[in-house]
């Protein structure tokens, strides 16, 4: 059942219920990217199962994922499922360590790219509010699912508020100039390697500014 649309699956799920007194079950895959969705739409309709996997393995494109689901059933539409939220992340460490089936850094609830910017503005507006309204930048806390408090990448979009968390983070400073002339070095090597920095590039970077800094004085 990778072909049915969420409509299909309301519309299946009455003719079934016109017919049969039996409690019917909802198994849907994500051929079409639509396994969960499909799934909401089948238990909102009556199914009093869904059939789910964890990080959504299963044939072909896999089945409808465990952590989506439960997770917009309590979040959005308020139903307990009597899950134990904040120990999706950890469930799934542990079944991609097991499955050997990498989880993609975006995917849904359990991405480890999830909570973290690399571009300028959503890294200033989380690290000005992130105190007082720590929701404004997040579809809900980070907590809920088990999470550490987001990050902040390095790399070709970052901004100033980007450098500072970097810079303390790694236990390094510089002045405001050599915070400029390192976000254009950050910049100029993120465009050239096609990704966000590491560690170690930031610091060589660091490094590569205080001794430009020493050579000019």
């Amino acid at each position: 059942f990778g072909t049915f649309s969420p409509e299909g699956a309301v519309y299946m799920l009455k003719k079934l219920k016109e017919r049969f007194s039996f409690p019917i079950e909802a198994h849907f895959h994500s051929d079409y990217d639509i396994g969960v969705a499909t799934t909401l739409a089948a238990l909102k309709e009556g199914a009093s199962v869904a059939h789910v996997t964890v990080n959504g393995l299963g044939e072909r494109a896999g089945s409808c994922p465990l952590e989506p689901l439960a997770l917009s059933l309590e979040a959005l539409y308020g139903q307990s499922t009597g899950i134990v939220l904040n120990k999706l992340t950890e469930l799934s460490k542990l079944v991609e360590e097991l499955s050997r089936f990498p989880v993609p850094p975006i995917k849904p609830v359990v991405g480890n790219k999830l909570f973290g910017w690399e571009t300028g503005l959503p890294s200033s507006l989380w690290t000005n509010a992130k105190t007082e309204n720590p929701l404004i930048m997040l579809p809900y806390h980070y907590s809920l699912t088990g999470r550490e408090e987001p990050v902040l990448y390095i790399g070709k979009k970052s901004g100033k508020d980007n450098v500072k968390y970097w810079l303390a983070k790694t236990g390094l400073s510089l002045d405001d100039e050599g915070e400029k002339i390192l976000l254009q070095k950050v910049k100029d090597l993120s465009i050239s390697l096609k990704r966000d920095l590491n560690e170690d590039e930031f610091r060589e970077l660091v490094s590569r500014v205080k001794e430009e800094s020493a050579c000019n004085q």
